[in-house]
């Protein structure tokens, strides 16, 4: 499990963002996520899904995020940790 603190992130300054759009889950929902094709992937892609996510989520009211993994996907290896996320607890 990862957490970000959301008063760190800002709109950065090209329009990369805008280009994506987040539908957020309720929490009746399961199996929602962030999925990127093997053919687009290392192009970050999933980055600037995060960024946007993590915006629209501190554009709510939120102060943090957390978001539960899997431990060995790239992700959760490489994505979140490098983007500020924090390790709460290793998850069996």
């Amino acid at each position: 499990m990862f957490r970000w603190d959301l008063s760190k992130f800002n709109y950065p300054d090209s329009n990369q963002t805008e280009q994506i759009r987040v539908r957020f889950a309720s929490e009746s929902e399961i199996g929602t996520g962030i999925v990127v094709s093997p053919s687009y992937r290392r192009q970050g892609i999933g980055l600037l899904i995060l960024h946007k996510t993590l915006l629209d989520l501190k554009r709510e009211g939120l102060a943090s995020a957390e978001v539960e993994t899997i431990q060995g996907i790239p992700a959760a290896k490489y994505l979140y940790p490098k983007y500020g996320g924090m390790t709460l607890q290793v998850l069996a």
